[in-house]
């Protein structure tokens, strides 16, 4: 009987292997040593994505030596490169769709020959550890693009952990993913809001970018709050949220941009975000 329960379950098992998607957000998401940041993108992953508490089409994630969503390892800049770095969480990161669809590298392209990309968005960032993470190294930017969505003023909130089983078995990854999005449509909460620390995380961004001779632009996919609003006052902001309200742009279901929506996204900061001069 143990022997029969095993074979079938050892059966089930490859047949889920190859039906489930090896994706937790754990194989994304890795404990950082940044204090603060809590959690940062694992170095040279490759793994196939289908959402979270949501399933979605699939998309191939790859990341480089530093954790930056890249379709193949980052070239070091060249010495004449214009480097464009966006900014932002799972919108940004491009949950979803492929690489090389999310609208960074697409805007790169827009903006002309010489102008290469540089995806720094993290799902589940705020904006306290989006300006964390762009301060803790070294990026060379000569443009920076800031996506902010309504909950980049919420406090830090990270995915927990699963446990190995989830990640190496399908069959409970399977199980545990429909448990996930059932949990989260049933005790779904507002999270807490931390206006403050946000707020003194855009300036130092400002700060930062201003020291270096950097170019900002920011994308509203929301409306902001008076406080936000006054923040921004002197910096190009684009209001692209009308483009995540289009059913025809965004996952079904999801809410966030397909790759229709990226290209929108794309072609509308072309028009804001002016090319620099080499530097940063």
């Amino acid at each position: 009987m143990a022997l029969s329960t095993a074979v079938t379950l050892a059966i089930v098992e490859c047949g889920a292997h190859a039906l489930v998607a090896p994706y937790t957000l754990d194989e994304l998401l890795v404990p950082s040593a940044v204090a603060g940041l809590r959690v940062e993108p694992r170095p040279n992953a490759d793994l196939v994505f289908e959402g979270l508490t949501v399933k979605i089409p699939e998309s191939r994630v790859r990341t480089d030596a530093r954790g930056v969503r890249h379709p193949v390892p980052a070239e070091p800049r060249a010495r004449d490169a214009r480097r464009l770095v966006c900014l932002g969480d799972s919108v940004v990161f491009g949950w979803g769709v492929e690489d090389e669809q999310a609208f960074c590298p697409l805007l790169a392209a827009r903006l002309g020959p010489g102008w290469e990309a540089l995806n720094l968005g993290v799902p589940s960032y705020n904006l306290v550890q989006t300006v964390l993470r762009y301060a803790s190294a070294e990026w060379a930017a000569t443009h920076v693009v800031l996506l902010l969505n309504a909950n980049d003023l919420d406090a830090v909130v990270n995915p927990l952990h699963t446990s190995a089983w989830v990640r190496h078995s399908a069959l409970v990854r399977w199980v545990a993913s429909r448990l996930a999005r059932k949990s989260a449509a049933e005790s779904w909460t507002v999270p807490p809001r931390d206006e403050a620390a946000g707020l003194a995380a855009l300036k130092r961004l400002r700060q930062l970018l201003e020291r270096r001779g950097v170019g900002l632009t920011v994308a509203l996919a929301h409306r902001p709050v008076p406080a936000l609003r006054a923040a921004l006052a002197g910096v190009s902001v684009v209001d692209v949220s009308d483009v995540l309200r289009q059913l025809e742009l965004v996952i079904p279901g999801d809410g966030h941009p397909n790759a229709a929506g990226h290209r929108a996204l794309a072609d509308r900061l072309a028009q804001h975000a002016a090319p620099a001069s080499p530097g940063g």
